[in-house]
């Protein structure tokens, strides 16, 4: 019993500086891109990707050569029967697809809309994945859960309103973004989770090549001659750029491979408030009263998310019951217990022995 409790307390501490990692490294930046993608500064989404890319991937081969035994799942790809090139098509190419379209269209929203409102826009992100997570068989289908997801997409879309500077094209790029995104997490979560999964590193190291031959194309066809000249101009921040999205990766992977494809957007919903009040502090965007508010209705929803799967049984009799009991510091009825599952929430996730 003893030694189940330290591993579960491992395991906790091991996902909370996981999601202080994602939550960092997202927030710096989404802020990062908004300066960069600036008219005057380096506008070009698909060669910044790429540059992403690149960065990372050199990483994965510097990894390969210096620590290859961090890449347990690169036998399950090399090895496999059906032929590596095979397995990449089918198992990678998709991510790249899905990752390349996320990535130049959310950047290229910062072009027409604010970061207060496309953090607004994102919270959509709970909802669909928990829904296409349903459908797909990964994530069990609960009505109550529903709304306790529902309540905190519209508390977090509501907090995240602030100074909205509207443009039909920035929410059709937004929206068309936020398909690529749910899309790009269903399919990592299925390949680091499911019967022929891979590690965070065997996963950088074939996506990156794939992303980068999609990013490539694009920003062939967007190339300017100026872009050269820009690059040189600003070559330390793109430095520090890739730096930080390197880091993000590697967190997002690890962070999808300790938790549920719907547990990983309820620390994007955390991301997305934190984003927020660093666009106030350094771009100046107003944050009132209310929004304060609807941020900690978002925070207390996603608690609320988060007892709801560790203790079922508690919330069986009656919902607020459950939600009291689950209070912290507030005693629990005897035998709650949490509910030992592969998808467990991402704050009291139980550890398997």
């Amino acid at each position: 019993m003893a030694l189940q409790d330290q591993t579960k307390g491992h395991s906790m501490v091991y996902q909370l500086l996981v999601c202080i990692a994602v939550i960092c490294c997202s927030c710096g930046l989404i802020m990062f891109n908004k300066f960069l993608m600036h008219a005057g500064r380096f506008p070009y989404a698909p060669v910044l990707c790429s540059f992403h890319m690149i960065t990372s991937f050199l990483f994965a081969l510097v990894m390969l050569a210096v620590k290859p035994e961090v890449f347990t799942g690169l036998k399950a790809v090399t090895e496999a029967p059906e032929g590596i090139w095979r397995t990449v098509v089918t198992r990678f190419a998709p991510i790249g697809i899905f990752f390349t379209g996320n990535l130049i269209l959310s950047n290229h929203a910062y072009l027409f809309c604010s970061v207060s409102f496309l953090q607004m826009m994102k919270e959509m992100n709970i909802g669909l994945v928990f829904i296409a997570g349903a459908v797909i068989g990964i994530e069990k289908f609960e009505f109550r859960r529903g709304c306790i997801l529902m309540f905190i997409m519209v508390a977090a879309a509501a907090a995240a309103a602030g100074d909205i500077r509207l443009s039909l094209v920035g929410v059709t790029i937004q929206l068309a973004s936020q398909v690529f995104e749910v899309c790009k997490i269903m399919t990592q979560s299925c390949l680091l989770k499911g019967d022929k999964k891979v590690d965070p590193f065997t996963l950088l190291l074939f996506m990156c090549p794939v992303c980068l031959v999609f990013l490539s194309a694009v920003a062939y066809s967007t190339w300017t001659p100026d872009i050269p000249k820009h690059a040189l101009a600003l070559w330390p921040y793109l430095l520090a750029n890739c730096g930080v999205a390197l880091l993000l990766n590697l967190a997002n992977f690890f962070l999808l491979e300790a938790v549920a494809a719907s547990s990983y957007t309820l620390v994007g919903v955390v991301k997305d408030i934190v984003a927020v009040a660093l666009s106030a502090a350094i771009f100046q965007a107003p944050v009132t009263a209310a929004q304060g508010v609807f941020f900690s209705l978002a925070l207390a929803g996603i608690w609320v998310h988060a007892m709801f799967r560790s203790f079922p049984e508690a919330f069986e009799d009656s919902f607020l019951r459950g939600v009291l009991a689950t209070v912290p510091l507030a005693p629990r009825p005897a035998g709650l217990k949490g509910k030992p599952e592969e998808t467990a929430p991402l704050i009291v996730r139980k550890a398997q022995v």
